[in-house]
């Protein structure tokens, strides 16, 4: 039988007691770490509030798919209480929303024209973009943790259940099917498909990367960033759910217990690899991959050897989110609503703001200069870090 990890957030062995029932086979309760202090440091990079908004519903304690997402004029964001809503990137003024009477789970991602959801009972639903209105609805069997991704004819979405789907972006129809079942324990959650030109690269449970022709869902590679391995199921554990990066054609991915690396985009070749587990999104810039490793450690290896070159450990326990860069900073969210912005070229912390009470579990979205993030209890905030004079 199939499980999972309901990996909210919180920190990664306290969670996997409460989920597993076996906190004796890593110590008592009393020896638990708890959350890193935060740490004191002089504040060199101003960071500006630009506007903040209210979504419906909290999410707290559970491991949702909610990620802002943008197509450049606008913000959108969703929330389990069924909303959905776009904001002027730059003011923040609502421009519509959208009550779809759905658990959402995963979403918004972004297309063209477009924009899809998924929800915890397995409803795919479509809006268009300019307005909100629903184009059409489906249901398909599984809950949807991840955002799906959109080309001009296309929808595709990880489901719970192992399937990477594509439905006609028009219709609905469905266009193909591509499924994986692992036995034993997964984490909750799913990496997020990335469509590149003819291309659709998604991660799996069973710790394998594919990279799938977009027209007819046939297999153009598959690689394994994470082996399934041990005596425990535990140890076992080997999922790709975070976001994967293509950057023209490269392709960076990370697995929980696996390796982080650089692949051909297509061959699927590596260029190189990096043992580092992590279950989150990273980040690129022109010189180097940001990972947050699954202890909570931020990681910057080099972006053409994939050497580490540096790390910041400050953080630990604090159920820190992927990373997000912007020009000469790199930001992360926490699970008090901290956002922290840390040097890209040597890690060190340049300056800490608060968004809200409630955890951060989605890395931060960045768009020009500025970084959007949003809190369990539904709060959207813009940021914008000046940049260090040269």
């Amino acid at each position: 039988m199939r499980s999972s990890l309901n990996f909210w957030r919180g920190p990664l062995l306290a969670t996997l007691c409460l989920s597993l029932g076996a906190c004796s086979l890593f110590g008592s309760k009393d020896d638990e770490d708890k959350p890193a202090e935060l740490v004191e440091f002089t504040t060199t990079v101003k960071v500006q509030k630009v506007w903040s908004a209210k979504l419906g519903g909290n999410a707290e304690g559970l491991r949702l798919g909610l990620v802002p997402a943008t197509n450049g004029a606008r913000v959108f964001a969703a929330s389990s209480a069924g909303e959905v809503v776009a904001f002027d990137a730059v003011s923040g003024d609502r421009v519509w929303r959208k009550q779809t009477e759905l658990p959402l789970s995963g979403g918004p991602g972004v297309g063209r024209d477009r924009i899809a959801v998924g929800s915890s009972e397995g409803d795919l639903a479509v809006l268009a973009i300019d307005s909100g209105e629903m184009l059409w609805q489906i249901k398909i069997g599984s809950e949807i943790l991840a955002a799906p991704a959109l080309s001009v004819d296309s929808v595709v979405v990880r489901t719970g259940d192992g399937r990477l789907v594509a439905f006609d972006a028009q219709s609905g129809e469905q266009q193909w099917e591509i499924q994986k079942i692992v036995q034993g324990l997964t984490l909750r959650g799913n990496a997020v498909p990335v469509i590149s030109g003819p291309l659709v690269v998604a991660g799996f449970d069973d710790g394998t990367l594919a990279a799938v022709n977009l027209a007819d869902g046939n297999i153009v590679w598959e690689r394994a960033t994470s082996e399934r391995r041990g005596r425990t199921e535990f140890d076992r554990l080997a999922d790709v759910d975070g976001r994967v990066a293509v950057v023209g054609e490269d392709v960076f991915a990370a697995g929980f217990q696996g390796t982080a690396a650089l692949l051909s985009l297509g061959s699927g070749s590596p260029v190189w690899r990096q043992d580092l587990s992590s279950h989150e999104a990273l980040a690129v810039d022109w010189n180097r991959v940001y990972i947050t490793r699954e202890d909570d450690a931020v990681i910057a290896l080099n972006r053409s050897t994939g050497v580490i070159m540096w790390e910041q450990s400050a953080l630990s326990r604090r159920g820190i989110t992927g990373p997000a860069v912007s020009g000469s900073v790199v930001a992360v969210g926490d699970f008090e609503g901290y956002v922290h912005f840390m040097d890209a070229a040597s890690g060190e912390f340049v300056a800490r703001v608060r968004v809200g009470g409630g955890p951060i579990v989605a890395a931060p979205m960045v768009v020009a200069d500025v970084v959007y993030t949003l809190n369990t209890d539904g709060t959207l905030t813009a940021l914008r870090p000046a940049q260090p004079a040269p």
